[in-house]
């Protein structure tokens, strides 16, 4: 039960006390309260005059919020956030174990500007481009580099963020690293193409020992 004599101390200051209280249903809901002292024509205090609002859906959505910034930031899956312009305002920590960057040194930058290298397919480069110009949803495998240089292949899906009126405000892309499934299929590629490379007999034995 709320306790007016607790409340005497945020009076002078107007300040906020957000409590939990039950209401005449036997539920409970959560509220801001503030309170003002009541005076007489002496200036006297007479009493406090309470002022509650019910908060309890923006206390719910805030939790909710929360517990969806931690899915984001746990996530295997790669996820940047990036202005309308392109410029990089969030990633979350699989970004940072992946890549190598911190988000203090990508924040601002365009992700092309230091992921994409050498190996990065231009047609794909190009493809991106003119889909993030079109404000389209899309999906390619794209081949980025860490800090150190290294390459890794990632599956890229990305969606125009629009506001209220259909303006894009902000782009949202999920990425899989795929670097393995690229590597197996690189071998069994070569597996498949090594026979017709080498003229010479070729036997084939299982782990079983058949041929």
């Amino acid at each position: 039960h709320f306790n007016p004599q607790m409340f005497y101390r945020y009076v002078d200051n107007y300040r906020t006390l957000t409590v939990r209280l039950r209401t005449a249903k036997q539920t409970y809901k959560w509220f801001d309260i503030q309170g003002t002292f009541l005076l007489d024509k002496a200036e006297e205090i007479t009493g406090i005059l309470f002022l509650a609002r019910d908060v309890s859906e923006r206390l719910r959505l805030t939790e909710k919020m929360e517990l969806n910034n931690r899915f984001l930031e746990n996530t295997e899956s790669i996820l940047v956030v990036t202005d309308k312009q392109r410029r990089i305002e969030w990633v979350n920590a699989s970004f940072t174990r992946i890549s190598g960057y911190t988000q203090e040194e990508v924040v601002g930058k365009k992700p092309s500007v230091f992921l994409q290298g050498a190996g990065t397919d231009p047609s794909v480069v190009k493809y991106m481009h003119d889909k993030l110009e079109a404000g389209e949803s899309f999906e390619c495998e794209l081949l980025n580099y860490t800090k150190s240089g290294k390459p890794y292949w990632v599956h890229f899906r990305c969606e125009p963020l629009r506001n209220a009126h259909g303006e894009i405000e902000k782009y949202f892309a999920i990425e899989e690293d795929i670097t393995e499934r690229k590597e197996r299929d690189r071998e069994l590629m070569i597996a498949a193409s090594f026979p017709k490379m080498n003229p010479n007999p070729i036997l084939r034995i299982s782990r079983s020992g058949e041929i």
